[in-house]
């Protein structure tokens, strides 16, 4: 617990204060775990008790800084290392290019980035897009020739035709943004193409 303090200085402006209430209060049980006698004097004005007092702040300043430890050591409650969670979670990305306004937003997007399910399916596209405004794309894969299941006059797909997908969107406002987000998650191996209508 931390009280303000204020006064009023000689040259008529205001200071300010922060004593910590909390340390001051845990010199005297701090001095009651002591063993006792006449060599053990509690008294106020003792070397003993200013010992005590001394050792308690000191001891008060640990316990909020272990407090603060188990805070930061959480992306949603962490401020002093907010920035290291952001370099670990990999932002600002390049799609957005800037942190959040505030702190609280700034947590959150760390959140977001270590909850999020990366399931690249269909279901995860939609909800991406839906995050940005727009419907559902239409997304186009090709498949292989099958004996049974395609026709005689089915083209044959080339390698590079059946590991390419399309997805199509009806044009709206973030469309450079949202393509920057599906393709930040879209695996290497294929190639991808994004198509505004």
């Amino acid at each position: 617990m931390t009280i303000d303090v204020f006064g009023h200085a000689a040259s008529g402006g205001t200071t300010s204060a922060r004593l910590d209430a909390f340390s001051r209060c845990n010199s005297v049980p701090f001095c009651d775990l002591l063993p006792h006698g006449a060599m053990w004097p509690r008294a106020r004005d003792t070397n003993l008790a200013k010992l005590c007092s001394a050792m308690s702040i000191e001891i008060g300043r640990t316990d909020v800084q272990t407090r603060t430890m188990l805070a930061e050591s959480y992306p949603d409650t962490a401020q002093q290392t907010l920035t290291h969670w952001e370099t670990i979670a990999g932002l600002p990305d390049a799609c957005d290019g800037e942190l959040a306004a505030t702190v609280s937003a700034r947590q959150q997007d760390v959140v977001d980035v270590f909850t999020q399910d990366h399931v690249l399916n269909d279901a995860y596209w939609a909800a991406l897009a839906g995050v940005y405004g727009y419907a559902a794309p239409t997304i186009t894969k090709n498949s292989a020739f099958c004996t049974g299941i395609n026709c005689t006059t089915d083209p044959l797909c080339s390698l590079e035709s059946l590991l390419t997908v399309t997805f199509t969107f009806v044009s709206g406002a973030n469309d450079v943004l949202l393509e920057c987000k599906i393709r930040k998650f879209w695996p290497e191996w294929t190639t991808l193409l994004v198509i505004f209508t």
